[in-house]
């Protein structure tokens, strides 16, 4: 299923334990200071491991015309997103997670009529072996006739 999908992805490995009960931020990503205009990789803005090198966002597509861009998102003035979606293509979002404990993830996410509807969340420990975590869920598209949020 090629087309658009509009990436409100903000994406925060967030509140994460460490060993002594504290919660910190891993890495956060707004892209209010990344604004995604190719594939990647994009550092976070925040967070414990927000350097390059170490945590990055990227998208992976198959389709060499693949355009990435930046419209606003819900609540946020950037997000990642990109054009001519297809099987198998996805966005990677990295950071490290050793020594922390209760890891958790959360993002907000919209589509167009013409992006991706099925998703998957899957996680890696060794950055080759994924993991699906959960279901495959669908995301309505941003356009009539649900109801349309930005």
């Amino acid at each position: 299923m090629k087309g658009h999908v509009i990436g409100a992805i903000l994406l925060a490995l967030t509140l994460a334990m460490t060993a002594s009960g504290q919660a910190a931020d891993l890495a956060l990503w707004t892209f209010e200071a990344s604004v995604p205009v190719n594939a990647g990789p994009h550092t976070p803005e925040s967070g414990a491991y927000a350097f390059a090198g170490i945590s990055a966002a990227n998208g992976v597509h198959a389709d060499p015309n693949t355009a990435y861009n930046n419209p606003t998102g819900n609540g946020s003035v950037e997000s990642f997103s990109s054009t001519n979606w297809g099987v198998g293509d996805y966005y990677e979002f990295k950071t490290r997670t050793l020594g922390y404990m209760g890891v958790t993830v959360s993002w907000d996410q919209t589509s167009s009529n013409t992006g991706p509807r099925y998703f998957v969340l899957q996680y890696s420990t060794d950055g080759s072996t994924f993991t699906q975590l959960g279901s495959q869920y669908s995301v309505l598209a941003n356009a009539a006739p649900n109801a349309p949020w930005s």
